[in-house]
């Protein structure tokens, strides 16, 4: 019985998705007919696992990716049904990065794939590492979240992140450019 309550909330919520983005398309169509709009689906910073989910249904427990049905690869699919770019939430985490990439690669999903950091100051202090995971995976480019990180208590006066950031996107501009 547990595996068809996760099935049933899996499905439940893939099929609140698919009506989200549908509606969203549709209004774009009405709305702005013509336009170069895209949708950008949210990927969550850690995918279920197979071990997790079988984990889940012997333990009769969910973790945290089960409990918030973190389904990356659902998503990502979605993505390229509808022509939606996608953005990993938590492109901190490079093994999940370089995990979406190559789903991507398999399952010939050419999209943008953009990185945004979680908003922690942990992450956010170091842009750099957040630019080799860009590099590294090929991704689009960096939203980059919580720029009180950026600024001294004044909120004005830029600080070592600022310049680690300046640098970082000088950085990533190279990389795009070629």
């Amino acid at each position: 019985m547990w595996e068809d309550v996760l099935l049933w909330y899996r499905d439940t919520k893939r099929a609140f998705i698919r009506w989200q983005v549908d509606n969203y398309q549709q209004a774009l169509r009405k709305h702005a007919p013509g336009a170069n709009i895209g949708l950008i689906i949210m990927i969550p910073g850690s995918h279920i696992s197979v071990e997790e989910w079988q984990q889940a249904l012997s333990s009769g427990r969910a973790d945290c990716s089960i409990t918030i049905m973190t389904d990356s690869e659902f998503l990502l699919d979605l993505a390229r049904e509808y022509g939606c770019a996608v953005q990993c939430t938590g492109a901190e985490n490079a093994p999940e990065v370089r995990y979406l990439r190559q789903y991507m690669i398999a399952h010939h999903i050419v999209t943008p794939l953009w990185a945004e950091n979680a908003g922690v100051e942990r992450v956010a202090r170091n842009p750099e590492r957040l630019a080799n995971i860009i590099e590294d995976n090929h991704l689009y480019g960096l939203e980059y979240v919580n720029s009180s990180y950026l600024f001294e208590p004044d909120g004005i006066t830029p600080n070592d992140t600022y310049l680690a950031l300046s640098r970082t996107c000088a950085r990533l501009r190279q990389i795009f450019a070629n």
